[in-house]
């Protein structure tokens, strides 16, 4: 690299902050079960990546479908958050982070997506998904992860 270019740095560890041990039908929401600090590193940006086991789904996804992350901001006025509270099938007014895009996905082999987040103005969140792949995410012996990475851009030398 040339002196001044930039490279990512990642905080010391991901953050997993969804583990989820049941199947999630069609146009279900679950989460939060660790929340994100990002209060002492204040990183801008974060990868986060969607994890599901090996036989994921029963009947095969159709491309272009996705599982949608969501976001609550906490402790942003001294209070838990700003928004109502997610259910199991509404994120309400939860924040839409991004989706992690199905495409040519059969039902055997793991599914592993991963994409780039803002956390921008973020020092705690709680995150959820919605499954909006017209079909069921099995739990099948390893749990349905969501792992926040959070980084930043840094001078080279």
């Amino acid at each position: 690299m040339a002196t001044n270019d930039l490279k990512m740095s990642f905080a010391a560890s991901a953050t997993t902050v969804i583990s989820h041990a049941v199947d999630i039908a069609d146009g279900d929401v679950v989460g939060n079960d660790t929340t994100l600090d990002n209060s002492t590193g204040l990183y801008p940006l974060a990868t986060a990546t969607l994890y599901c086991p090996d036989s994921w789904l029963t009947t095969a996804p159709t491309d272009g479908t996705t599982v949608d992350l969501y976001m609550v901001r906490q402790d942003v006025d001294s209070t838990d958050d700003d928004t109502d509270e997610t259910t199991s099938t509404d994120p309400k007014n939860a924040e839409y982070v991004g989706s992690f895009l199905v495409t040519g996905a059969g039902t055997s082999g793991a599914f592993r997506k991963t994409i780039v987040v803002s956390l921008t103005g973020v020092q705690s969140a709680n995150y959820y998904i919605q499954n909006n792949t017209a079909q069921t995410i099995n739990y099948v012996a390893t749990n349905i992860t969501v792992k926040i990475h959070p980084f930043t851009w840094v001078p080279s030398a």
